[in-house]
């Protein structure tokens, strides 16, 4: 294990000898989640390089080995393949500009190749560079072993939040949270949060679930104006710093340059970005099922965490247009929340998680319609300056044949973007 790339960041002599021991295997890393990533609190915290009065607190040492939840965790040796990749398609564009489901690159059980990590490296350093709140890049070390042609790595970023927690911990249901450090880490995301009432109640986790959707649509705004594109808006790829106020992107090592992109695609993978929070807020609603017992559908859609990420990202718009966005957006998803919360109640305490996952066609039309009824908004924004889509390429032709009978729900909305349509026929279902 050597060097391959390090910040200017010193950490101090113990942390730096102590990491040296997890990456030799010396001294078993400590994971504190099933994955590839171990967490390391610094017994010595540094100065933020770029925010004045802020400390360095927590190492993220990513590609270390694998930890399984049973035993002892493991290096990695570059044999095994995380196989779940398969089973999880994505939202994709093809070269014709159609929308595809598309499957992650295979990578190495427990690690990462070394191309991987120096990408998660430059994007933090990037982003560190343009003050938007993110890890901030250390090191990435170079492993002798390999996966396939490449050689596997670890990236070690830096976190102003000492704790391992990712900001979904703060939605959780009560009886998921399991140890005294989690429930310390959301008091405090309460407090940083501003909410008049505890998370643990209804009105609490409706506006704390509202205000992280917004800090959300800040960070991917951020994301963006960095020349930034591809990043999955969910809570689990955020951590919440409860010292700083702001939601941390961690996750980059799927994260590319816009300037990389032909012109004619950047505003497409823009919107990509957007669609893709949209759909993670409306997928926490069908897999916590404590929003929607506890919260309620009524009170979600009052405190409104769609418009919140909306008008956060189109922070430079009118909010009566963003508005309109996310009611067209609100007419597809309320039919749909309506019946998963019919099938909540009817399954009862014990509904397994692979029962509330939305199925395909929602989710891929629910993409489709918000890059649609987003275009607009993209198109008279600033970020038009980084990239912009034409109708023609968020169209319902794009959408076909991803979206199945979703396509009635698209020609519909389609139809109310025009400002010569009459706005009072309602949604088919």
């Amino acid at each position: 294990m050597r060097p391959e790339a390090m910040s200017e960041v010193q950490l101090g002599r113990g942390d730096e000898e102590r990491l040296w021991r997890w990456l030799r295997w010396e001294e078993a890393p400590d994971f504190f989640e099933v994955g590839r990533t171990a967490w390391m609190k610094l017994r010595e915290p540094v100065p933020h390089p770029t925010v004045e009065g802020l400390t360095l607190t927590g190492a993220k040492v990513k590609g270390i080995g694998l930890w399984s939840g049973d035993g002892p965790p493991r290096p990695t040796d570059g044999e095994e393949e995380y196989l779940d990749a398969l089973e999880q398609p994505h939202f994709g564009i093809d070269g014709d500009g159609r929308y595809v489901e598309r499957l992650s690159a295979m990578a190495p059980l427990g690690g990462m190749v070394l191309s991987r990590a120096l990408l998660e490296y430059e994007n933090t350093q990037r982003l560190l560079e343009r003050s938007v709140p993110a890890l901030v890049p250390y090191a990435v070390f170079r492993n002798e072993r390999r996966y396939g042609s490449e050689p596997l790595a670890v990236v070690v970023t830096l976190s102003s939040e000492a704790t391992p927690f990712r900001a979904k911990v703060l939605i959780a249901s009560r009886e998921a949270i399991g140890s005294r450090e989690e429930r310390a880490y959301r008091l405090r995301g309460e407090r940083a949060l501003g909410l008049d009432a505890s998370l643990s109640s209804p009105e609490g986790l409706a506006a704390g679930f509202t205000a992280l959707a917004g800090q959300t649509g800040v960070a991917i705004r951020g994301m963006t104006e960095a020349g930034l594109y591809r990043y999955s808006g969910s809570l689990a790829n955020f951590q919440y710093c409860t010292a700083w106020k702001r939601l941390l992107l961690t996750d980059l090592d799927s994260t590319h340059e816009l300037s990389e992109l032909e012109p004619e695609a950047r505003g497409i993978e823009i919107l990509r970005d957007v669609a893709s929070a949209v759909h993670k807020i409306v997928e926490a609603i069908f897999l916590h099922p404590q929003l929607l017992r506890d919260a309620g559908l009524l009170r979600l859609t009052e405190a409104d965490p769609i418009l919140a990420f909306l008008r956060a990202y189109f922070a430079d718009l009118p909010l009566r247009a963003v508005r309109r966005a996310g009611n067209l957006i609100w007419a597809f998803t309320i039919p749909i929340t309506t019946e998963v919360d019919r099938r909540r109640r009817a399954a009862g305490p014990n509904w397994p998680r692979d029962r509330r996952k939305m199925n395909p066609v929602d989710k891929w039309t629910l993409y489709a319609l918000t890059m649609m009824v987003c275009q607009p908004l993209l198109a008279t924004s600033s970020l038009a300056e980084l990239g912009i889509a034409s109708r023609g390429q968020v169209g319902l032709e794009s959408a076909l044949p991803l979206v199945g009978d979703g396509a009635v729900f698209l020609r519909w909305a389609e139809s109310q973007l025009s400002p010569t349509t009459p706005r009072s026929r309602p949604a088919p279902r």
